[in-house]
């Protein structure tokens, strides 16, 4: 009994040989990087101790708006005959809805604008809140106040994220958050020690 084993014609691989880019290639890819990077060196010095405070003032807006009056509450209650606790609860609703809103909008049209409208709806909600007279119009308020509020911590994180590095932006980030959450502190303990100063005179005089 015999077999039949077919031979199979021989497989050349060819080796494809490494293509030499020229010289002026690499030179000009290496001049190519250098200016990369320093223009990120540039803009990480530009965008300083001024830049910083800006976006940590626009980080703040939302901490100001929602715990500087919190010891206030019960009072708020009492004057105006209502649950104060619904102020903080409009405002996180229109909070929430306005990031929904803004950031489809500053990214077609930029940050700048949409950062101004949002700062000046921010304003008029403020002046609407302090000349309110019930509890269902400063929870209107809030609400207003909220859609502009949101602008400031959004756009701010978003503007970090155009500008600089992936390794950059988390310690701007990093930064940011913490002024966020000392922020309210200090301003409290500012106004309390002038308090106590102001009553340590009366009783004086």
């Amino acid at each position: 009994m015999s077999f039949i084993v077919p031979i199979l014609p021989p497989v050349v691989i060819s080796m494809h040989k490494p293509v030499n880019m020229p010289l002026y290639l690499h030179v000009r890819r290496i001049t190519m990087l250098n200016q990369q990077t320093r223009t990120q060196s540039a803009t990480a010095n530009n965008t300083g101790l001024s830049f910083l405070l800006i976006l940590s003032a626009l980080m703040a807006v939302t901490s100001l708006s929602t715990d500087i009056y919190l010891p206030a509450m019960p009072v708020m209650a009492k004057d105006l005959q209502g649950d104060a606790e619904l102020t903080i609860t409009g405002f996180l609703i229109g909070f929430c809805i306005a990031q929904l809103i803004w950031g489809p909008i500053s990214d077609r049209y930029g940050r700048r604008l949409p950062l101004f409208i949002g700062l000046g709806l921010f304003i008029i909600g403020s002046v609407g809140c302090a000349l309110s007279t019930d509890i269902v119009q400063i929870v209107f308020w809030r609400v207003f106040q909220a859609l502009g509020a949101c602008t400031g911590p959004m756009l701010a994180r978003a503007m970090i994220r155009d500008l600089f590095s992936r390794t950059r932006a988390a310690q701007m980030l990093s930064t940011l958050m913490i002024i966020m959450a000392i922020a309210p502190i200090r301003l409290c303990t500012s106004r309390t020690s002038a308090s106590i100063r102001s009553t340590t005179v009366g009783c004086l005089q």
